[in-house]
């Protein structure tokens, strides 16, 4: 059985654990070592055996993260292989961990899927304009979360999305429909039906989509209320 002499359970939300910084950190008063892997093992240091411990583990490519607490006895752990003495967790730490969450999706790495080349096409802007002007022009037919957008605009604009927006000749939605590329925000019902009769994928409220459009489009465009 999973054991740990005390679980501030008040502390764990569905948004995650309360913040901490580097290794270790202070749950509800109780010292905890904190241990990340992107595998099925964490490695554990000499300090911290017979320690509790908070065991987190993600992987970009499944989009799943788990995390539990194991107090890291000897006995759960692979015998030491260098000078350091730091062990690896066994097959055995899984069934004497206290999961709270296990193999639970998470927004996926957004940029995982994208070509590097056109991610440096994509920095290379020297404006907030120019990024996001590149990121919808480089990555058509695809829905862009609103905090991708953010990013790219960059941190020091306090209205990042405002480059989406008609920005006196120079915001993204101006630049990229004098390419023929349509921005369409699913901020509202209408534009997400807009999406789907264009037979582009479903976006939700928080998000955007581009398209290079047709004559046909420019139509449908205009009956949704947008002017390309």
């Amino acid at each position: 059985m999973p054991e740990f002499p005390y679980l501030p359970w008040p502390v764990f939300r569905r948004s995650g654990v309360a913040a901490f910084d580097r290794s270790l950190t202070l749950i509800d008063g109780l010292e905890v070592d904190v241990k990340f892997t992107q595998g099925r093992s964490w490695t554990i240091p000499r300090e911290a055996i017979g320690k509790p411990c908070l065991l987190i583990s993600a992987d970009d490519r499944s989009a799943k993260f788990s995390l539990g607490f194991l107090i890291a006895r000897s006995e759960y752990l692979r015998p030491a292989r260098n000078q350091d003495k730091k062990r690896g967790t066994s097959a055995a730490a899984f069934g004497h961990t206290y999961w709270v969450f296990s193999d639970e999706p998470y927004p996926e790495n957004f940029w995982l899927r994208v070509e590097s080349s056109v991610i440096d096409k994509i920095v290379a802007g020297r404006t907030g304009n120019e990024r996001v002007s590149a990121l919808f022009r480089e990555l058509l037919d695809r829905p862009i979360p609103r905090r991708i957008v953010e990013d790219v605009a960059g941190a020091k604009h306090k209205d990042p999305l405002r480059r989406v927006r008609s920005d006196d000749g120079v915001g993204t939605r101006e630049v990229l429909a004098g390419e023929g590329i349509l921005v369409i925000s699913g901020n509202k019902k209408k534009h997400q039906r807009l999406v789907q009769t264009m037979g582009l994928p479903s976006i939700s409220r928080d998000q955007f989509i581009s398209h290079r459009v047709s004559r046909a489009d420019r139509r449908k465009a205009r009956a949704a209320g947008l002017v390309i």
